[in-house]
């Protein structure tokens, strides 16, 4: 069972930030996973995967950015899902990750406690709201869901829930001189995806470096790695309200999605320009 859960957890989420924490015959159609079927006027399957694949062989791996006073660098890596390094990026932003993730659980616990008992890092919460919210110790519960997202970070093989042909472009976000972590983003591509869509996954601001204003940067970046792409989609919480005020803000709508208690939300190129004209100054 657990199994089948970090699987779902995987393919549905998109980390709530820390510091907030065509034509209508040819729309493709998401499934529970999120990934894409293909209609019968799109690229075949393996189309886009190769446009992807020769985009990230082309460019180099870094990029300067300054924000304020503070000297940036964006490091980007673009590697098969099924790489050991795929594994060995989550685990080197596992303290922003985790922290990013106990937050974000933490107020949704709060606010939909009838979910506890279906949700897989809340699930260990369930002695504590058996009385309701009120008697609940939140000191303790948040002590709780550390180590419980911080073991899943620690001894998850995240390489074995890919597919052969997945692609992950991870973006850090470091100080030039000292290299510590400010940020990162992870996109993912499959075959199954639409010509042009792009998955957002792990994203996180590590507490130190909320006032930089990294949030649209490492979002946008994939738009200087890749310039095909022409959607962006993520799920969040529904209960994560500063991170879906900040997504409609950069141009961000919601569709429809089969999953509860999750916002699914899109940015559609030719509606939107915010991040594309930020990419442009990287």
């Amino acid at each position: 069972m657990i199994n089948k859960d970090r699987t779902l957890l995987l393919s549905c989420v998109c980390i709530g930030l820390q510091s907030i924490p065509t034509v209508a015959v040819d729309k493709p159609i998401t499934n529970i996973q999120g990934r894409k079927t293909m209609t019968k006027n799109q690229q075949p399957p393996h189309a886009w995967v190769t446009i992807v694949n020769q985009e990230l062989e082309a460019k180099n791996g870094t990029y300067d950015v300054t924000k304020g006073d503070t000297p940036l660098i964006l490091e980007w890596y673009g590697i098969k899902s099924r790489s050991p390094k795929h594994t060995d990026l989550i685990k080197q932003s596992t303290d922003i990750l985790v922290q990013t993730y106990v937050s974000m659980e933490r107020q949704f616990a709060q606010t939909h406690p009838e979910a506890v008992k279906t949700e897989m890092f809340l699930k260990p919460l369930i002695p504590l709201l058996s009385k309701g919210l009120a008697s609940v110790d939140w000191h303790k519960a948040e002590q709780i869901l550390y180590d419980t997202i911080h073991n899943f970070f620690a001894s998850t093989d995240f390489a074995q829930f890919a597919g052969p042909d997945d692609i992950c472009l991870f973006v850090l976000a470091k100080t030039k001189h000292s290299k510590e972590l400010c940020g990162i983003i992870q996109f993912l591509v499959t075959p199954e995806y639409a010509q042009g869509d792009v998955k957002v996954g792990m994203f996180g601001i590590a507490p130190h470096a909320e006032h930089l204003g990294l949030e649209n940067v490492l979002m946008s970046s994939v738009f200087r790695i890749i310039p095909q792409v022409k959607r962006l989609f993520l799920h969040t919480r529904k209960s994560n309200k500063k991170a879906l005020d900040l997504y409609r803000s950069w141009g961000f709508t919601p569709y429809p999605g089969p999953l509860p208690y999750w916002c699914d939300m899109e940015y559609n190129t030719d509606q939107a320009q915010s991040l594309q004209e930020v990419a442009q100054s990287l």
